[in-house]
């Protein structure tokens, strides 16, 4: 069953088998524990009966083997992809992107920030003093109280340039990372799993 074979693809492709051979693993595992958990018997078995649970009994066994030789090798396509990544400058790239990406998510929503419906520091003693008269001010505003701006406003229109740059850096890290990705390894696969991916 463990018969191998070697194969010379590229790192984003081994990426995607990877994923594909983890999906398969964990349906197995999952079908196989069902199985062996929720096998149960509420009447006498006449022969057939105990060999077609039998049967069943060694059908999860299988399953359990693959799902176990499934995980052992996507173990080994992540550890060989790693080191491909390390020595390719993939890795630095990817957390370089990661931190555009936490970057730009910022900067959206600084910039989804409505200044020109808060009140300005230096008015807002004015807008309170002039809703004072009108009701007790906890009973108008609640807890809330009047929203302030705090920040000058140049700074959320600045947020919104950045914006375009960030995007812009962004596809450029992942034009990288496509561009490394096309570099081949080769990787011993067992050929039974082999199949399975298309191989």
């Amino acid at each position: 069953m463990s018969d191998s074979k070697r194969y010379s693809l590229s790192l984003s492709r081994w990426h995607t088998i990877a994923e594909r051979l983890s999906t398969l693993a964990d349906a197995r595992a999952k079908e196989a524990l069902n199985t062996i958990g929720n096998t149960n018997v509420s009447f006498t078995l006449d022969t057939e009966q105990v060999e077609a649970l039998r049967a069943r009994g060694v059908e999860a066994t299988r399953l359990l083997g693959l799902a176990r030789l499934g995980f052992k090798t996507v173990a080994a396509i992540r550890d060989n992809l790693a080191r491909a990544n390390a020595e390719t400058g993939v890795s630095g790239l990817l957390a370089q992107t990661a931190g555009v990406r936490r970057e730009l998510k910022l900067v959206r929503s600084i910039s989804e920030v409505d200044v020109t419906l808060r009140t300005s520091l230096d008015k807002v003693n004015e807008r309170l003093a002039s809703q004072q008269g009108e009701r007790s001010l906890s009973s108008r505003l609640g807890n809330s109280g009047i929203p302030v701006n705090i920040v000058d406003n140049r700074e959320v229109a600045k947020a919104k340039d950045e914006i375009t740059q960030l995007e812009l850096s962004l596809a450029l890290l992942s034009d990288q990372v496509n561009d490394l990705n096309r570099k081949t390894i080769e990787i011993a696969l067992p050929e039974v799993l082999a199949k399975e991916v298309g191989l």
